[in-house]
């Protein structure tokens, strides 16, 4: 279901740059469209991590919150700037595209997207370093 979702995703994001979904079958051209779906699966990706780390990041400040509370510790809040402000790709809001495509999910499958997002990344690193050498 999930996979049916993503790929509507990933077609709305292809027409709005104006890329065809089915390009000519050509092997380079089949080569960089591939290339392409993949990065954009992996921004997506991305996007889930990033989710729930900014959920992870207000319940440590919510509990540090209420554990400075409780010790009566006074604390200056501030504000902090929120480093994932930018979550456009390609002109599109990605937060209204995933929950229009019902991706956001619970936490426990932001986390198992998170860890794959870990080993896609090692792996890739692995690649392009074997590919270098």
């Amino acid at each position: 279901r999930s996979c049916s979702k993503k790929s509507k995703l990933v077609e709305q994001i292809l027409t709005h740059l104006e890329v065809g979904i089915s390009p000519m079958p050509t092997e380079e051209i089949t080569t960089q469209y591939n290339e392409l779906r993949n990065d954009i699966l992996f921004l997506l990706e991305l996007k889930i991590a990033q989710e729930t780390l900014q959920f992870d990041i207000q319940s440590l400040k919510h509990r540090k919150e209420t554990v400075v509370g409780e010790a009566g510790i006074a604390e200056d809040a501030g504000n902090e700037e929120d480093l994932f402000a930018d979550t456009e790709i390609a002109g599109l809001n990605l937060d209204e595209a995933l929950v229009t495509a019902g991706l956001t999910s619970s936490c426990n499958r932001k986390r198992r997207a998170a860890s794959e997002i870990e080993k896609v990344t090692a792996l890739l690193k692995k690649q392009r370093k074997n590919s270098k050498g």
